[in-house]
C-alpha cells in the first residue's frame, strides 16, 4: 500500500509542473487579448477625438447639406451645440457628432468630428459608431466633390483651370501701369554710341 502511495506522490510531482506551465500559458494569452483590447479601444477614442477635416472647392451651404443627409433621423437627433450642424445619437450613452464648414480660398473646409460621447475607463463607449459617421460624411462630401469635378470636366473644362479661374476672378489685381510713360534711359550710353 505505501509502493501506490509513494507513486501517487510522484505522479503528482511530475504533473505540477506541467498544470503550471498550462496555467502560465493561459495567463499570458489572456493578458495579451485584453492589451490588445484596450490598445483598440485606445487608438478608436484617440481617432474619433480627433474627426476628419476635408478641403472641398463647393460652397459652405452645399457641403453642409451633404453633410446632412448623411444622418438617418432613425439613428440621429438635431441637436444644439458647437458646429454648424450638430447630431445625438438616440441611443443613451452614444456619442454625438458635429460638422462645420469654414468659407476657404476656392470653396470651404469642413471639419467633423465627435463633439458628445461617454467615457467607460477613459476610452470612449461606441467610440466606433462616431468612427463610422465621421467617415460617412467624409466620403459623402468626397463623393460629392469628385462627381462636382467630373461634371466639369465633361463640360470640356478641366478642374484645375476652374479652380485657377476662380482664384484669379476672387484675386485683387493691380491697376495696369500707364502706356504713356517714356521708356526707360538706356543705362549705359558707351553701347549706344
Amino acid at each position: 500500500m505505501e509502493t501506490q502511495a509513494i507513486g501517487l506522490a510522484e505522479r503528482v510531482l511530475l504533473v505540477a509542473p506541467m498544470v503550471t506551465v498550462v496555467l502560465a500559458m493561459v495567463a499570458v494569452v489572456a493578458l495579451v487579448g485584453w492589451t490588445g483590447r484596450r490598445m483598440r479601444a485606445h487608438l478608436a477614442t484617440e481617432r474619433v477625438r480627433h474627426g476628419a477635416l476635408i478641403e472641398l472647392s463647393m460652397p459652405r451651404e452645399t457641403a453642409l447639406a451633404i453633410a446632412e443627409g448623411t444622418f438617418s433621423s432613425e439613428d440621429w437627433a438635431p441637436v444644439a451645440g458647437d458646429g454648424a450642424r450638430n447630431w445625438a445619437h438616440r441611443e443613451p450613452g452614444h456619442p454625438g457628432v458635429s460638422v462645420e464648414a469654414v468659407e476657404a480660398a476656392g470653396g470651404c473646409d469642413v471639419h467633423v468630428w465627435m463633439s458628445r460621447w461617454t467615457l467607460r475607463g477613459r476610452h470612449v463607449a461606441h467610440s466606433a459608431v462616431a468612427a463610422r459617421q465621421i467617415a460617412a460624411v467624409a466620403q459623402a462630401l468626397r463623393h460629392a466633390e469628385h462627381e462636382g469635378a467630373a461634371e466639369a470636366t465633361s463640360a470640356g473644362v478641366g478642374v484645375d483651370h476652374l479652380l485657377l479661374a476662380e482664384a484669379l476672378a476672387t484675386r485683387s489685381r493691380p491697376e495696369p501701369a500707364d502706356s504713356a510713360d517714356p521708356a526707360p534711359a538706356d543705362p549705359d550710353p558707351a553701347v549706344a554710341s
